[in-house]
């Protein structure tokens, strides 16, 4: 298995980079600067309303609603930190 990561230090580039070169997988942060991971996958989601994006949520709020939100707002699993990486290889893979 061969893997090729970008990592984006603004989630504003998201979308478009998803325009470019669709990716087999996006792992997402709930808190960031600029734009949060809620309007990154509202974007993904009005750009690519019939695709389905492979998103993963890590994120270190501990709260159901946070959760609850990220996946009615389309990811495709959560993770909350500090995250066993095993564990999330394992879910990356389930995915991707």
């Amino acid at each position: 298995m061969t893997v090729h990561a970008v990592f984006l230090g603004d989630p504003t580039r998201v979308a478009l980079l998803y325009n470019q070169q669709s990716y087999d997988l996006i792992a997402l942060d709930i808190h960031m600067p600029v734009m949060n991971g809620f309007d990154v996958m509202a974007a993904l989601s009005d750009s690519y309303p019939n695709e389905f994006i492979p998103i993963i949520v890590l994120t270190a709020d501990e709260d159901n609603y946070t959760r609850d939100l990220a996946l009615a707002s389309g990811a495709r699993d959560f993770i909350r930190k500090p995250f066993n990486h095993r564990e999330v290889l394992l879910r990356f893979r389930k995915l991707s």
